[in-house]
């Protein structure tokens, strides 16, 4: 028996706004439609927003990435002492259960807390120095390192969809494969 069935929609994560939730620092969203029409027939999504889990409301004040001697730090623009990192990577962490179910994610470009790469990191003037991981993608992707991951901006450049799309599926038959415990011993006739 396959322990995949072709039928079954992989489940994979995503970032709330990009489905249309209201769920940004400005009270807006940002609705992808390919997302919401194209992948969604392919997978079932699992909307997150890991700023209104950590009890951060909506409208916010906006948080940035800070680099304080070395260390990057999720801060807020207007209040650069309330400090969010802790926050953000914990709640990763209280999600790995659910996220041991997730075939692959799709996060939210450039965001403090989602974005995967090349999110400006401002110094302590203000001045974008380098670019980083937001704070939850960096816990993800530490908890979950095999975990196919890719941003709404690359999946609209046809390489990297179908890179994204063939990992996820692959990645959805290896836990099903390690779900039936395959065993080492052939069965004798």
């Amino acid at each position: 028996m396959m322990p995949f069935a072709p039928s079954q929609k992989p489940l994979i994560g995503i970032s709330s706004c990009l489905l249309g939730e209201p769920v940004r620092y400005d009270g807006a969203d940002k609705r992808d439609d390919y997302l919401t029409t194209i992948l969604a027939m392919h997978f079932d999504l699992r909307p997150f927003c890991p700023e209104v889990a950590i009890g951060l409301g909506v409208p916010r004040p906006r948080i940035q990435l800070i680099n304080i001697a070395g260390s990057i730090r999720v801060r807020g623009v207007q209040e650069p002492d309330s400090d969010f990192t802790h926050a953000l990577t914990d709640i990763a962490d209280q999600q790995s259960s659910g996220h041991a179910a997730l075939s692959g994610y799709v996060l939210k470009s450039n965001s403090p807390s989602c974005g995967l790469d090349r999110v400006n990191v401002q110094n302590a003037q203000g001045s974008a120095v380098q670019f980083s991981s937001g704070a939850y993608a960096v816990r993800l992707r530490q908890n979950f390192p095999l975990l196919p991951m890719e941003d709404e901006c690359r999946l609209h450049e046809p390489c990297w969809r179908e890179n994204f799309i063939t990992r996820v599926y692959a990645y959805a038959r290896w836990q099903a494969l390690r779900a039936s415990r395959p065993s080492h011993r052939f069965p004798l006739p």
